[in-house]
């Protein structure tokens, strides 16, 4: 069934709002640090190619992302969907996280 032919019972619930309320502006803060982290760790001289490479990609993944979305939503739940994908964040970042040695080096330190 379509998400419009749902019943009532997957309305969503109070907490809906202030979560994505939360979501908002945990994507502001990420945003303003994935761009002071990319321009502190790049050579001047190439800022402008990298970080147009970067919000390139950003946009790309994004919208295949979306794409993705919508077509897991035809075969499995909502909750599903939000399960695994914040599933799939987590474990990315984790890998990162562990094959980076939770560190990046700054121009300044250098």
């Amino acid at each position: 069934a379509a998400a419009y032919d749902r019943p009532a019972a997957d309305a969503p619930t109070p907490l809906a709002v202030p979560t994505l309320l939360a979501m908002r502006v945990a994507s502001g803060v990420i945003i303003a640090l994935d761009t002071t982290l990319l321009l502190v760790t790049v050579p001047d001289h190439l800022h402008g190619r990298v970080y147009s490479a970067h919000a390139a990609t950003y946009g790309a993944v994004m919208r295949v992302s979306l794409a993705l979305t919508g077509a897991l939503l035809l075969a499995v739940s909502p909750r599903a969907v939000t399960l695994g994908a914040g599933l799939a964040s987590v474990l990315v970042g984790a890998a990162w996280w562990l094959l980076t040695g939770r560190s990046a080096t700054s121009r300044s330190a250098r």
